[in-house]
């Protein structure tokens, strides 16, 4: 694909002069043979003293300080900031200002500063990166040296005591990247006031450069937030999980890019109450929409909190269909209390959407597909001030429109992503809190070789499943089972994804003594004598199936590829195993009738099943069932998806069945649902 020039945010709001031309910064991956190494981009902030290593939470308050609460008060964790250098005791120097001698440096001064500071903490074995000094290029290894590594800078306008904006005042960095996104990228703040525009190729990183000396470089801030959605319901709902997809493009964006990262999971709870299904359909869901009025909720308030103490230059929300209200509420208080910060959306929506994603105002750009290499390589652009355009798999907006450049193709080797599991807790707001049991959930493999009419994975992932090596997940395994982690849950669509796959990895699970037990979401398809005992064998306690209906017909037009003695056979066979059983089940899809719907019904009073996951289909855009829904009229062209969920009591798309009916017929499955798994919850 032939390199596009890199393009400035394109927000219709924020006009301003033509921008400059950037060469864009080629992204070339650490450990590439293919490619040359070249030094890394770095925002040049403003002069001040440089970053502690290890604190990517800089700036948030001491436990009951400033008004923020502790919970939003972060420990210590490894990061890869710029740092002083300790002395004797654990004593750090603040530094002399550039060319200031000793005798100078009494006068202006008085004695040299120096503080007490806690002994920084060791990296545990495979968390993230350990502290230490960074190498700075042009300064002789070893060579002594005043202040952060011996180079010095004193704070400069509109900063702190600690070279951080005041409160209110956006950082040079930040502003550099907004100068982009309003158009005026290239023209540095001082060559505006003259009238001049700086167009010299390298764009704004060198009509930013500073005289040698003057100023500190940092990394970019960057925030990855898991907008509320389930604490939305009631305040004690929630979910007891780290998300794999934020871990694995934080664990990347640290490896390929000079960055901070800070995690914000607003729908987490250590211990979360059991979600009442009659509940979520009916006043849960009432509570719900009027928290998507209000904004008031304190999960958004919490978001609130978090930018404004870690003052990000990034911010990335992952965007799930359901999830989409909740993360346009995120995005726009995001905007307001950070004004210059680019926001990134990225997850399955955006994904399906495409470019057309970017017609929510609040985002300043999408990453479609695949994240990690995307993210990395736009994190990597901006760095140098400019969004680029040409990166494959992100959309922006430009002239006025939007556009993407070329799709990214699928990562091959899953073995090259770093573990999600090799963060540090400390870089999630509150992981103080968060139990080991939290971070209990691995990716075996991408993809799904199903062909299921209302799912949209294939629209993130695509049906080629490319799985990672066993000793790969073996290694991953190992390190959770290092953190206290006793139970893992395989996250794959499919797990397997073949009946062989599954027999290889148990033996080497079984071989290898972990101590872990282990739960896994597979397909009807591949359960066999065979498989259960090697998943027995293994130390698997819990499997779950996608029975979804009990009527034939319904089966074959959703696509499942099997059929209700299939699924009674499969769910036989894993509760004579041994295991726990939990099976999921979907009313309501577009040729649902009544005789369906009960036949469904009588499967799940009659399956020998642990637990009973209900939902109700929900027209997902870039499914084949969305499009007949189209077709039936049922949803028109403006049809809001974010207004629906799997639970909600207003989604109602079968023409066969009167809205009211099929409300009144669902209310009592959902009872049944809550009855049953009320009686088999484990103690």
């Amino acid at each position: 694909m032939a390199a596009t020039p890199p393009t400035a945010i394109n927000r219709p709001a924020a006009p301003g002069p033509a921008g400059g031309n950037h060469d864009p910064v080629p992204f070339a991956p650490r450990g590439d043979p293919g490619q040359p190494r070249r030094a890394r981009p770095r925002v040049l902030g403003p002069a001040g003293p440089a970053r502690r290593p290890g604190r990517p939470g800089d700036g948030l308050p001491s436990p009951g300080r400033a008004g923020h609460p502790p919970h939003l008060c972060l420990p210590p964790a490894p990061g890869n900031g710029l740092g002083g250098r300790p002395g004797p005791g654990g004593r750090r120097s603040l530094g002399n200002p550039p060319g200031v001698g000793r005798t100078v440096r009494r006068h202006l001064r008085g004695p040299p500063q120096t503080r007490r500071l806690p002994p920084g903490p060791a990296a545990a074995p495979g968390l993230d990166r350990p502290p230490g000094r960074r190498r700075i290029p042009g300064r002789r290894r070893g060579a002594r040296g005043t202040g952060a590594h011996g180079h010095t800078s004193v704070p400069g306008p509109g900063t702190g005591g600690r070279g951080r904006p005041r409160r209110g005042q956006p950082s040079a960095a930040a502003a550099s990247l907004r100068l982009a996104a309003s158009g005026t990228a290239g023209v540095h703040p001082a060559s505006r006031s003259r009238g001049r525009d700086c167009r010299n190729g390298r764009g704004l990183a060198r009509s930013r450069a500073p005289r040698a000396g003057r100023t500190a470089v940092r990394p970019l801030r960057l925030l990855l937030v898991e907008p509320p959605f389930y604490c939305l319901y009631k305040n004690g709902y929630g979910l007891c999980k780290a998300p794999l997809g934020l871990a694995s493009l934080a664990a990347y964006a640290l490896a390929h890019a000079d960055v901070d990262v800070l995690l914000h999971n607003a729908d987490f709870h250590p211990a979360p109450e059991p979600f009442a299904i009659p509940y979520l359909a009916g006043p849960g869901y009432a509570a719900y929409r009027q928290a998507l009025v209000a904004k008031d909720h304190p999960a958004f308030s919490a978001v609130d909190q978090t930018v404004a103490a870690f003052a990000p230059d990034v911010v990335g929300i992952t965007v799930r269909t359901p999830l989409l209200a909740s993360a346009r509420i995120v995005a726009d208080r995001v905007r307001r209390l950070a004004p210059e910060a680019v926001i990134l959306a990225g997850g399955p929506h955006p994904s399906i959407a495409g470019e057309g994603f970017l017609a929510h105002p609040e985002f300043d750009a999408a990453v479609i597909g695949e994240g990690e290499a995307t993210l990395a390589a736009c994190l990597n652009g901006l760095s140098q001030g400019c969004l680029p355009a040409d990166v494959p798999g992100l959309a922006t907006r430009r002239d006025g429109a939007t556009a993407r450049a070329a799709i990214r193709p699928p990562l091959v080797d899953l073995d090259a992503l770093p573990f999600p599991g090799s963060l540090a807790p400390g870089r999630w707001v509150r992981g103080e809190i968060y139990p080991a049991r939290a971070f209990g959930h691995v990716f075996t493999s991408r993809g799904c070789p199903r062909r299921c009419a209302y799912c949209s994975s294939a629209g993130v992932w695509g049906y080629r499943v490319r799985c990672r090596s066993i000793p790969n997940i073996l290694e991953e395994l190992s390190l959770l089972a290092g953190r206290g982690v006793s139970h893992v849950h395989f996250d794959d669509d499919t797990f397997g994804p073949t009946p062989d796959r599954i027999i290889t990895l148990c033996r080497e699970l079984e071989k290898a003594r972990l101590g872990l037990t282990f739960g896994c979401e597979t397909h009807v398809s591949l359960i066999n004598g065979r498989t259960v005992a090697a998943l027995a064998g293994a130390g698997f306690s819990t499997v779950q199936l996608g029975l979804e209906s009990g009527d034939d017909a319904m089966l074959s037009r959703v696509g499942k590829g099997f059929t209700v003695a299939q699924a009674r056979l499969a769910a036989t066979r894993v509760k004579d195993a041994g295991l726990r059983l939990e099976a999921f089940f979907m009313v309501g899809f577009p040729d649902e009738t009544e005789e369906s719907l009960a036949a469904t019904r009588r499967l799940m009073e009659t399956l020998p099943c642990d637990k009973r996951i209900y939902s109700i289909f929900t027209p997902y855009p870039g499914t084949r069932l969305y499009a007949r829904c189209l077709e039936q009229g049922t949803i028109g062209p403006d049809f809001d998806p974010s207004r629906h969920n799997h639970q909600s009591p207003e989604n109602a798309f079968c023409p066969a069945i009167a809205p009211e009916r099929f409300r009144r017929l669902a209310g009592e499955i959902e009872a049944l649902c809550a009855v049953n798994n009320a009686a088999t919850r484990p103690a």
